[in-house]
């Protein structure tokens, strides 16, 4: 939450927090699904209630198992199979992609993924859209007079996978 302390010291006024919240696609998906909520939701709520964020101007942005962004941490990685990886994300189904890529050199990416990249997927992301000038020590150059700071806190929590019921 360093990001309102920048923002207060130089009186900028805060016109919209965007909270996102991921999850890995490790793990079942309603239980993913459900990471991702309740981090977005955590993080709203700690911007409204501890920082003093007004409602009206919290955004939430469920992001679920995000895809697009191990997409684009894949793409920028030396990963083995990388090209085969990007295939399977980018043309796959859900369920597809988790076996697939799963099955990809005998599951040796799929650990590499589990390793390296997953944890990195499960955060919430805060973006703030702010109006005035930061002045930082770093640099006498004014910002913009609108512009967006963006923050990520990477949670590592527990995930519990659940053996989900087989309807008869």
């Amino acid at each position: 939450i360093r990001l309102f302390g920048i923002l207060e010291k130089n009186g900028c006024e805060l016109i919209r927090a965007t909270v996102s919240g991921s999850a890995s696609p490790d793990g079942l998906w309603g239980n993913n699904i459900a990471l991702s909520k309740a981090r977005m939701d955590n993080a709203a709520e700690y911007l409204r209630k501890t920082m003093g964020v007004p409602a009206h101007k919290i955004e939430r942005q469920d992001l679920m198992e995000d895809w697009k962004r191990l997409e684009e941490m894949v793409s920028s990685s030396d990963l083995p199979y990388k090209e085969e990886v990007l295939r399977i994300i980018r043309t796959k189904t859900w369920g597809e992609r988790k076996t697939a890529l799963r099955q990809l050199d005998g599951g040796s990416v799929w650990n590499i993924l589990e390793e390296h990249f997953f944890p990195l997927l499960r955060c919430v992301k805060v973006t703030l859209l702010y109006k005035g000038n930061i002045h930082q020590e770093e640099t006498c150059c004014p910002k913009e007079e609108r512009e967006t700071v963006t923050d990520t806190v990477y949670v590592r929590d527990t995930v519990y996978l659940m053996k989900e019921p087989v309807p008869e």
